[in-house]
Order: structure tokens, then sequence, then C-alpha cells
């Protein structure tokens, strides 16, 4: 058992370095974006339209991935010699395949309310810029609307890979799942800079600007400086969902040890196609889910709704320098370590539970003292890197934000004070 555990440990390990490089990766790429865009239209392809993307993944399949991570398939081989105990194990575990399958619906529903959000939204602004008749205003309109209704397609299509992710989750595959998100990422940098730089050329804009023209109602002048920069975002954002959901699909429909497990019906009266008390833990954690991300974006709510885009670029870009050790460090090692937690936590009660008999309840209990001790000293560990991390950045970092962000997006953002000055308190 204690290599089992270690095994699991060291898988969790590897996802997380592997997912640090990615990410670290597709950073470097972007800051070849950051020199391309303008403070207005990183605030909206940062604050809104990732606010309106962040929130229908997050509540689509928050509570899924918690619920159904919980289980642990069963490893005795007493007990799968057990009378009858084959047939429910299969019976549940076919229950529980059906309720990650659910997440496919209701990522669909939460994508198209987010779209419908999206549309009203542009749709009083429009009211407002018609009474102003400014033509730049409504061309700018037009490619926010554009971007937003890509963003609500690419959570549609990340939500149908989210039963594969599950899946690898409940396996510790976190390699999978991080080579999966790593590469998305890199393309999707990779997509983001190519269609602005395309658009920086005249011919490619020519093209654009004449499709733009046709699809609108009424006269309107487009000036050789006018582009779709923040639908360029969009156009990323969905390279992204596509990749990310076919290499999902790509591993488990090649991988060895079996293919993709899909729903089925029972054809059991008497028993319930969905696992009810998963269906519950599921509800209460997207509850819970739902404070918790109200939190973590507070101020994307509070940007989206009192500030303009351009005071939101200027948060986004200190936000997201701000924010480097957590995306790039702290956020692998939080969702590989939850993981790791979880598993660990239910092999620990399978063993109080598994057996009436003296002899083995007293190696179980030994079992389950290591176990909780390997996970003492996993969270001890963890805390100490967070609070290194914490303080280095806390007490060093806040004194060279001027020359950070000459560095990394160049003079332009460098000498912006508002910048700086924000970054300096993140």
């Amino acid at each position: 058992m204690a290599a089992n555990s270690n095994n699991t440990q060291t898988i969790a390990a590897h996802g997380t370095i592997l997912s640090i490089l990615l990410r670290l990766l597709s950073f470097i790429l972007s800051q070849l974006t950051i020199r391309l865009i303008s403070v207005s239209t990183l605030g909206q392809a940062s604050i809104p339209l990732e606010l309106l993307l962040s929130s229908a993944l997050f509540i689509g399949r928050e509570g899924f991935r918690l619920a159904l991570t919980k289980e642990v398939a069963y490893t005795n081989d007493d007990d799968k010699k057990e009378k009858g105990s084959i047939e429910r194990r299969d019976s549940e575990q076919q229950q529980l395949i059906n309720v990650s399958w659910l997440s496919i619906p209701v990522g669909a529903l939460l994508s198209l309310f987010a779209l419908l959000i999206h549309l009203n939204n542009c749709k009083v602004n429009n009211s407002i810029n018609n009474s102003s008749d400014n033509n730049e205003d409504i061309i700018s309109l037009l490619d926010y609307q554009l971007a937003g209704i890509l963003y609500c397609t690419s959570s549609l299509i990340e939500s149908l890979a989210e039963p594969l992710v599950i899946q690898c989750l409940q396996l510790m595959d976190v390699t999978t799942k991080a080579k999966a998100e790593g590469v998305a990422l890199v393309m999707k940098s990779i997509s983001c800079f190519t269609c602005l730089y395309l658009m920086r050329c005249k011919w490619f804009g020519d093209v654009i600007r004449m499709a733009m023209i046709h699809s609108l109602e009424g006269d309107y002048n487009m000036s050789d400086d006018t582009n779709f920069a923040v639908t360029a975002f969009g156009l990323s954002q969905l390279v992204y969902a596509l990749v990310f959901t076919s290499i999902m699909y790509r591993h488990a429909l090649t991988k060895k040890n079996g293919s993709i497990q899909w729903p089925k019906y029972t054809n059991k009266a008497s028993i319930s196609n969905f696992h009810m008390y998963t269906l519950y833990l599921v509800c209460i954690f997207t509850l819970q889910g739902l404070f918790k991300h109200a939190l973590t974006e507070g101020d994307k709510i509070v940007l989206s709704a009192l500030a303009g885009s351009y005071d939101q670029g200027v948060y986004a870009l200190a936000s997201s320098y701000g924010g480097l050790a957590a995306r790039l460090l702290l956020q692998p090692m939080e969702e590989n370590a939850r993981l790791l937690f979880s598993r660990q936590g239910a092999l620990i009660s399978q063993h109080v539970t598994a057996t009436d008999n003296y002899q083995d309840k007293e190696k179980n209990k030994l079992a389950s003292f290591n176990l909780l001790k390997e996970l003492e000293d996993t969270y001890y560990f963890l805390m100490k890197i967070v609070l290194y991390i914490g303080l280095l950045f806390g007490t060093v970092a806040t004194n060279y934000t001027s020359i950070l962000l000459r560095l990394l997006a160049g003079s332009r953002w460098g000498t912006n004070v508002g910048t700086c000055d924000a970054l300096s308190a993140l």
C-alpha cells in the first residue's frame, strides 16, 4: 500500500511539473501578443469576456469534478470474489459514468445562458451608441459582440470534454490533462499572435473591413486603422477549446487500457440510471462553488460593472503579472494537491471499513496511519513552498514593477504609471 501511495504522489508531482512548464511556455508566447494590442482591447478581452467564460465553465464543472473524484475503484482481490459484489460495483460504476456525462448538457445550458447575457448587454450598449451616432463605437461594439459569441462557443466545445477530464482525474491520469491543457494554451497563444499580426497587414485588414461593412445595417465607414483585435482573442479561445477537446478524445480512443466510458441505460426498473447520492454531492459542491467563484472573480465582476475598458486593461495587465506566481506555480499545485488529498482520503476510508477480521483491521489501521502521515508531510511541504513564494514576491518584486513591464511588455507599458502602480499594489 505504501508503494501505491508513493506512486500516486509521484504521478501528482509529475503532472504538476509538466503543467508548470507548459504554462510557462504559453506565458512567454503571450508576451508577444501584449505588444500588439491597445489597453482597451486587453481590458475587453481579459475582464468581461474572460469572466463570462470562466463563470460558465466553473459553475458547470466544479461540482461534478469534486463529487466524482471522491470515488475510488476497488483494488482488493478478496473483495472482488464476494458473491454479487461484481454486479453491484458494475452497476454503481455505470451510474457514476452517467452522472459524469450530465456535465455536457449542464455546460451547454450555461454556455447558452452566458451567450444570452452577452447579447443582451451588447443590445443595451448598441442602443446607447446609436443615440450618439458614433461609427467607431458601433464597429467596436460589433468587434466585442463577435468575440463574446466565440467565447461562449468555446465554453460549449470545452464542456464536451468534461466527462473525459473527470475520468482522467478518477484514474489519477493528471499527465494527460496537463498535456492537453498545455498544448491548447500554446496553440491559443500562437493563434492569437498570428491573428493580431495579420490584422495589422493592410491586405488582410481590407478583407476583414469589407466583410464587416456588408454585415452591418446602414452606412458605416471604417478607417484603415480599424481592426477586430478583440475578435482575435475570441478566435484564439476557440482554438484552445478545439485543441483541448480533440486531444482528450483522441487519447481516450487510442489508449491501451480501454476506451471512452459512454453513458448507458441500465434497463432495470428498480435501479436508477444515476447515482443519486453523487448527484446530491454535485448540487452541494456547485452551490459552494458559486460562493468560491464570487470571491475569486470579485474583482472582474466589479470592474465589468463599474470601470471602462481602459481601466480594465490596466488592471488586466497588472493582474496578469501580479498573479504570475499564482497561475504558473500555485494553481497547478492546488489542483493536483486537492486531487491527491481527495484520493488518499478515500483510500483511508476504504481501509477503515474494508473488513471485520481483527488482524486485517490492525493492518488497515497501520496502513491508514501511514497514509495520514504522508498526507501531513505533503501538506506541510506545500505550505512552506506557498509561504516562501508569497514572501519573495511580496517583499522584493514590488520594487521592480517598471523594469519587469519594460522587459516583458515593452516600453509602452513600462512607462505607464497607472499600470506600474497597480502591479506594485497587487
